[in-house]
C-alpha cells in the first residue's frame, strides 16, 4: 500500500493505492472489503475521504512490469 497527496489540497487529492504481486490476486482478492477497512481506518484519524472508490485504486505488480517496465515512479505519475 502506498500513496500519493498534494498537500495543499488534502485530504481531497489524497489517492491511495493497494498494489497486489499478480493480476490473479488481485482478482481474488476483496477489495470492497478492503476500502471499507482503509476508509473507516482514515476516519478513525480524522481523515475522512468524501468518495473511497474514487481515492482508492488497486494495482500489481504484474501490470507496473508490463506496462512501465517495473518503474513505478513512472506509473504513478
Amino acid at each position: 500500500m502506498t500513496h500519493t497527496v498534494y498537500y495543499d489540497r488534502f485530504p481531497q487529492s489524497l489517492s491511495v493505492l493497494c498494489v497486489y504481486q499478480s493480476n490473479a490476486e488481485l482478482k481474488a482478492a476483496d477489495t470492497d472489503a478492503l476500502a471499507r477497512i482503509i476508509a473507516e481506518e482514515l476516519a478513525r484519524i480524522d481523515i475522512p475521504l468524501k468518495d473511497i472508490r474514487r481515492q482508492l485504486s488497486f494495482d500489481t505488480e504484474e501490470n507496473c512490469e508490463a506496462q512501465h517496465g517495473g518503474r513505478w515512479n513512472q506509473r504513478l505519475q
